[in-house]
């Protein structure tokens, strides 16, 4: 309910196309080494995320969890790579270049949007 003297302004209504991700691959240019290199991407689905953060997250038998980095990393580049002129397995992971990765890491959405990833890398 609206103020005295005051308009309520209406709120517009969300449309269904608005709540999905996309889906339509673009291409993402990472730059290293001064060279580019172009990966064709799509957007990661809800579905997707929550299967990558359930397979990072490792309970103890302590009652403590702990958020394993690699597993959601290589869940999601798999998930939104379509294609690069690499291999999109954990083969090809491991034998990434570390500043090259770093790079990469740009493609995946922090798993916990509300905190930095720098925070949480902290431990």
């Amino acid at each position: 309910m609206a103020e005295e003297g005051k308009v309520e302004k209406k709120m517009e209504e969300l449309k269904p196309s608005e709540m999905m991700v996309r889906m339509d691959p673009w291409v993402e240019e990472i730059i290293f080494n001064d060279k580019s290199c172009k990966i064709l991407r799509r957007g990661l689905g809800w579905t997707a995320k929550k299967k990558a953060l359930s397979a990072a997250m490792k309970f103890k038998s302590d009652g403590t969890a702990e958020f394993d980095w690699d597993v959601y990393y290589k869940m999601v580049l798999k998930a939104v790579i379509v294609k690069a002129p690499f291999e999109v397995d954990d083969i090809s992971f491991a034998g990434m270049d570390s500043e090259f990765g770093e790079l990469i890491e740009r493609l995946v959405p922090n798993p916990f949007p509300q905190i930095s990833v720098e925070t949480l890398k902290k431990g």
